[in-house]
């Protein structure tokens, strides 16, 4: 028991360790073992994507494995930030990666594919008719 008091103890610490960390790194250190005590930086990962490869990168090892913990409100602020963020909205790992995290928030239902479809109306609404980056594989998924 006094190990777990000890826990209790430095998880301030460890919380105010965790938010210094730059993107790369906060997504390394939630990607070792998904738990809901990190769950709230993932909307942060996308926001903070300074390129292609760094979305890219966070997305396939923090964002996706964090689906099933995803509430609907989190997904909401993911997909928001997603959209508005050219380097996430616009690379090219970053369609497939919509499928993957399409799948791993099923657990929210409806309400979650209300989100998934404001996603898709946003993004269109922001790239041209002719881009590549309009999602249409998501769109398939989500059929």
């Amino acid at each position: 028991m006094a190990w777990v008091d000890l826990a209790r103890q430095r998880l301030p610490r460890l919380q105010g360790a965790v938010d210094r960390l730059g993107s790369d790194n906060c997504a390394t250190v939630m990607a070792r073992k998904p738990h809901q005590f990190f769950v709230r930086h993932v909307p942060l990962l996308l926001a903070e994507a300074g390129g292609w490869r760094q979305a890219e990168y966070v997305t396939r090892l923090a964002v996706i494995p964090y689906g099933p913990l995803l509430d609907t409100e989190l997904l909401e602020q993911t997909l928001t930030n997603w959209a508005a963020n050219k380097q996430c909205r616009t690379a090219g790992d970053m369609l497939q990666h919509a499928v993957d995290l399409h799948r791993a928030t099923s657990h929210l239902g409806a309400a979650g594919e209300a989100e998934w479809r404001r996603f898709l109306s946003t993004v269109r609404t922001l790239e041209d008719a002719e881009s590549y980056y309009r999602y249409v594989e998501l769109e398939a998924a989500m059929a």
